[in-house]
């Protein structure tokens, strides 16, 4: 076969594979799609341009500045991380998912926590909350939990009252753990409350879907059911509830509730489930104390 012959052979196969159409630029999604899998995969130099690249399409593309913040995030750029976040939450309204904006907020939370910026880590949180401060049902169930708790124990709230562990639920944890560390117990204690009804409240629904008799008759039952379950122990202990139970029991100690705050701590020392957590209750119910050392997160 002559050399144009062969030539001429190629550039039919070429084409045959490759339509016309296809030499055209790829799209967006495509590029974005490409840029995520280099990121993952720890090419962030590469990601980084792709995404930049992206974000000079014909329409705002949120996603791809929110990629952007998380690659600076990477390197410790905080500045420019929080300014790309706060550029892709402004364009939301673009955001193919809208769900994601909730991921942005928390990952905004968390630079302000590392600039140790805690005014804005706050309002952030509270924002994503819908700000609770406004929200007149939300208060008067906090107010219900917290008198139930203080007053008949943490057994009878949890008897009494059911809550859904919605995708905000982390952050009323981080602000729970953010007041008991500034010494607000007790609205450490009103945040922290909501999501430990929560996470029992979502083993019980499911228990209850697999034996219509099931009910929850005390904490203390309820550690035993869950101690062997692999599937309920490593959904807490991913949640960290047990964590969040710890220090449940810690600003109970804070506001005076000394009663109170060993009987969780009790439970918890009686679970017979490996945890630090559990580690520190039973070393805790030997002298209990508030800790000098304070966690915000």
């Amino acid at each position: 076969m002559s050399r144009f012959r062969a030539y001429i052979l190629t550039t039919i196969i070429f084409f045959m594979l490759n339509p016309i159409g296809s030499l055209e630029k790829k799209p967006l999604w495509v590029e974005f799609q490409e840029a995520t899998e280099l990121y993952y995969t720890g090419h962030f130099q590469e990601a980084l341009d792709y995404f930049i690249e992206v974000t000079k399409g014909d329409r705002p593309f949120p996603e791809a500045e929110y990629m952007i913040g998380l690659l600076y995030l990477e390197e410790g750029e905080l500045r420019i991380a929080e300014s790309q976040i706060k550029k892709a939450i402004s364009l939301s309204v673009y955001l193919e998912v809208p769900e994601d904006l909730l991921d942005y907020k928390y990952s905004l939370a968390n630079i302000f926590l590392l600039k140790d910026d805690y005014d804005n880590y706050v309002n952030i949180l509270k924002d994503i909350i819908g700000g609770d401060e406004i929200n007149l049902d939300d208060i008067r169930d906090q107010k219900a939990y917290f008198d139930t708790l203080v007053n008949s124990g943490i057994n009878r709230l949890l008897l009494l009252y059911r809550a859904k562990a919605d995708n905000i639920i982390n952050a009323r944890i981080l602000l729970g753990y953010y007041y008991n560390s500034i010494g607000e117990y007790k609205k450490a204690i009103s945040y922290l409350l909501t999501p430990t009804i929560a996470f029992i409240s979502e083993v019980v629904s499911d228990n209850a879907l697999k034996d219509r008799e099931y009910s929850f008759v005390s904490l203390e039952l309820f550690f035993k059911e869950i101690s062997d379950n692999k599937r309920v122990l490593e959904y807490y202990k991913d949640n960290g509830f047990f964590k969040l139970m710890y220090y449940l029991g810690e600003s109970l100690l804070g506001i005076e509730k000394k009663a109170e705050a060993i009987e969780v701590w009790t439970l918890l020392a009686n679970s017979g489930i490996d945890s630090m957590w559990v580690k520190k209750s039973k070393k805790q119910l030997l002298n209990p104390k508030l800790e000098n050392w304070k966690i915000v997160y």
